[in-house]
């Protein structure tokens, strides 16, 4: 009877399962070369962080033109666009770490890296110590 529970069929109904979906994946299938978009979303941007800068462009355009230049079904489309960086802000600024979190982090780097928290310690200090041009008014 063992080889029945080998052999038993499996059958997967629609939301059984991982229902995760791997982006990346079908996406490096049909780019033109898969190893310049891997590069391009390890070392440049992620999908979503270029859509992100898309976003801002596009309502920063917007903004610039004026309202009075948009088309009636193109405002319709900007008002979805600025509804979803709304709603992916919301999203975002829930989920952002607390000040608790970042010093338990802050802590864990500090015990697993001391070289490392102190070279972004030594990099905070510098980015907040004012310069000859921020210091004079103008």
């Amino acid at each position: 009877m063992f080889w029945w529970w080998f052999y038993m069929p499996q059958h997967h109904w629609p939301l059984s399962g991982a229902v995760t979906q791997d982006i990346e994946a079908s996406l490096l299938r049909q780019a033109r070369d898969a190893r310049i978009e891997r590069e391009v979303l390890r070392d440049v941007a992620s999908y979503g962080r270029q859509l992100g800068v898309l976003t801002d462009v596009v309502q920063a355009l917007t903004r610039a033109v004026g309202t009075d230049a948009v088309r009636n079904e193109d405002a319709e489309a900007l008002e979805k666009l600025a509804e979803i960086a709304a709603r992916v802000a919301s999203i975002k600024e829930r989920h952002a770490p607390s000040p608790s979190d970042l010093k338990r982090g802050l802590d864990g780097l500090r015990k697993r890296d001391p070289q490392a928290w102190q070279s972004l310690l030594v990099e905070q200090l510098q980015a907040q110590r004012p310069t000859r041009a921020r210091a004079l008014p103008r």
